[in-house]
């Protein structure tokens, strides 16, 4: 449980910053309006090898202590008959994290004080690395100048963010994976009445899992991300996966805009 409240530890410095943030341009009746606004204001334009046990000079061990994949320790003795070892500990073989993996998570949030947003990422973990996409769609109505509320005086505004991510396991191989992660990222807006906007930057943060049983896991993942002229934004999700099952929070906090946080619900392969 001290995993989960240092993540959480993380995440909620975010939350309560949400009312503190700089609102940025207009654009819009929703949080995501305002983003949009600040974005264009911006300038934004289109376009573990494991040590071994210590051995004598004879290069025999009274005793070797390994632990499993759940993190438990556990103790071989060798059983020796007239000074010849008859029982020994397996070979220890070279941790690689096994065959590559493939997985997929598709999700649904709902964001406070707009609409929405959907999020596929696929990935690929091999050993120690992890490389992964992912595109994120929030969306929400957008009042044309008019004022008017009838559906013929409204647009749909969209910001798109498309991510390519890869990661480096640095734990210790135990129940908890953590990832460094580096990569691109894009934010580019539709719909906008006031003008649409397109940055490209990087980001860098870590992934964390953790796995309580076989079937429940907590999950958070922590990202900073930095866009051309001057724009910034911090993302940071924490929940738990109960099977395929993925429940969690999210937060999306630009520097010029109001963040967009809500509840995310989503399953995971």
């Amino acid at each position: 449980m001290r995993f989960a409240a240092i993540l959480f530890t993380l995440l909620l410095p975010l939350t309560a910053y949400a009312g503190e943030t700089t609102e940025g341009g207009s654009g819009g009746g929703g949080r995501l309006g305002k983003v949009s606004g600040g974005i264009r204001d911006s300038g934004g334009s289109g376009g573990r090898q494991g040590s071994g046990g210590n051995n004598d000079h004879r290069g025999t061990r009274d005793r070797e202590e390994r632990r499993d994949e759940r993190g438990v320790a556990v103790v071989y003795v060798p059983v020796t008959v007239d000074g010849v070892v008859v029982s020994s500990p397996p070979p220890r073989p070279r941790w690689n994290g096994g065959p590559a993996r493939f997985e997929a998570y598709v999700g649904a949030q709902k964001v406070h004080e707009s609409e929405g947003s959907w999020t596929v990422e696929l990935g690929i973990r091999d050993g120690l690395f992890r490389l992964g996409g992912s595109i994120t769609r929030y969306y929400e109505r957008q009042a044309n100048p008019t004022g008017l509320a009838s559906s013929a005086n409204t647009s749909r505004l969209t910001m798109t963010m498309p991510s390519l991510i890869g990661g480096f396991r640095i734990d210790d191989r135990g129940p908890t994976k953590v990832y460094l992660e580096l990569g691109a990222v894009n934010a580019r807006t539709s719909g906008d009445v006031m003008g649409d906007s397109s940055i490209t930057g990087g980001l860098g943060g870590v992934r964390i899992e953790h796995r309580m049983s076989k079937d429940l896991n907590l999950v958070g993942e922590l990202h900073e991300l930095m866009f051309e002229d001057d724009v910034r934004a911090h993302s940071a999700r924490a929940g738990v996966r109960f099977g395929v099952l993925q429940a969690s929070f999210r937060v999306l906090d630009f520097n010029v805009g109001p963040p967009l946080y809500g509840p995310e619900l989503g399953l995971k392969f």
